[in-house]
């Protein structure tokens, strides 16, 4: 019973049902996700790359960043011309890092 409380208290304050129009959202934060979010589509995303595998050697393909699915633990992301670069806060950390101590 008291985790029941617990859930309809977070629910109650962050209520995923409110958007308008809909948007995926973070139900303990409260964070909408972006335009670019497109973690909903996953599983199609993921057959679209499994097809373009299809009829290539290990050797021959190349994974191609932009068709991967986009979470919405990717918030930071800088603009570079026309196209919107995402950036991962643990890798820049862990390159500044690097560059610092050598």
């Amino acid at each position: 019973m008291e985790d029941n409380a617990k859930i309809l208290g977070v629910l109650s304050d962050r209520s995923p049902f409110e958007s308008t129009p809909a948007t995926l959202r973070n139900v303990m934060n409260g964070v909408n996700a972006e335009e670019g979010v497109s973690v909903d589509t996953a599983k199609s995303i993921g057959k679209k790359i499994i097809q373009s595998m299809v009829g290539q050697s290990v050797t021959e393909y190349s994974f191609e960043r932009s068709s991967k699915a986009v979470t919405l633990g990717v918030a930071s992301s800088v603009r570079i011309g026309n196209e919107q670069v995402q950036v991962d806060p643990k890798l820049l950390f862990q390159r500044l890092v690097l560059a610092c101590s050598t």
